[in-house]
């Protein structure tokens, strides 16, 4: 296996973006937690939005983020795998 350098967010927007879809993705039962991952269920029950709609960066914490990078970055390679696969 080739171990590659995960792609993280250059801008708010992509930042943001991340958190949403990890929120809608534990809101729809698409994210489940191991027993012994209580910091990982904190740090997403934590996090707010703003009155504008925008996340609250001061509640993101770091395993919040890491599960949101994570989610993208394994996505987008079941996508492309697919992908490949319907060629």
């Amino acid at each position: 296996m080739e171990i590659t350098r995960m792609d993280t967010p250059d801008t708010r927007e992509e930042f943001e973006r991340r958190m949403n879809i990890m929120h809608y993705s534990v809101m729809n039962g698409k994210l489940l937690f191991h027993e012994g991952l209580i910091d990982a269920i904190e740090g997403i029950s934590d996090l707010h939005a703003m009155p504008n709609g925008r996340v609250d960066l001061l509640t993101v914490n770091e395993a919040a983020r890491l599960q949101a990078n994570m989610m993208v970055q394994f996505g987008d390679k079941i996508l492309d795998k697919e992908e490949h696969l319907k060629e």
